[in-house]
């Protein structure tokens, strides 16, 4: 059987506070899941946290091929902060599956992954620095609404929220009133 997973990583941020976000198109080749189960149950342990046992109340909908094939994507993956998102597509015919040599290879799976994309995308502490950076370009300060325009310019998709900002802000040594943001170093 051949599913095709569709997966997001976010890198750990770096020194500007900037993280990186790859999108990847994952196959995986196996037979069932029931051949690895060991692996399915540990995967799910650390994934969400469950012990999952035959016989459980919902352990059908937890033990199935689906989450087998995202377990297989997550064992590769380097999981960092935030993580990794895997979602589930689809089962494909045989046909579907790549032809070069898979990315991983045992002997109970085999995984292909494609880069389809990468970005770098601004965390709330990049918007931080860049809020520190305004107000040091101003004199020191900057009006709540010009920090605004900035947070919101800089913020698209970022998934944070000004509270986070501001909280990494002064992490940075800087202060807020309802006025203004300013610099104390």
């Amino acid at each position: 059987m051949i599913a095709r997973i569709h997966a997001i990583h976010v890198s750990l941020p770096d020194f500007s506070g900037k993280a990186t976000r790859r999108k990847y198109l994952c196959y995986v080749s196996f037979g069932s899941y029931l051949e690895d189960l060991p692996f399915l149950k540990e995967w799910l342990k650390s994934y969400s946290g469950l012990d999952v046992k035959e016989g459980d109340k919902g352990a059908s909908e937890l033990l199935c091929n689906q989450n087998y094939a995202r377990a297989v994507v997550w064992s590769y993956v380097p999981v960092t902060y935030p993580g990794l998102e895997i979602t589930f597509d689809k089962f494909v015919p045989a046909e579907c599956q790549p032809q070069g040599k898979p990315t991983l290879e045992t002997d109970k799976h085999k995984l292909w992954m494609s880069l389809l994309s990468e970005e770098e995308i601004e965390t709330a502490k990049s918007v931080a620095r860049a809020l520190f950076d305004e107000c040091r370009r101003r004199g020191g300060r900057i009006a709540v609404p010009d920090a605004r325009a900035v947070f919101y310019e800089k913020s698209r998709g970022g998934g944070f929220l000004w509270e986070d900002v501001i909280e990494e802000f002064h992490g940075l040594g800087g202060a807020h009133t309802d006025k203004y943001l300013r610099r104390q170093r």
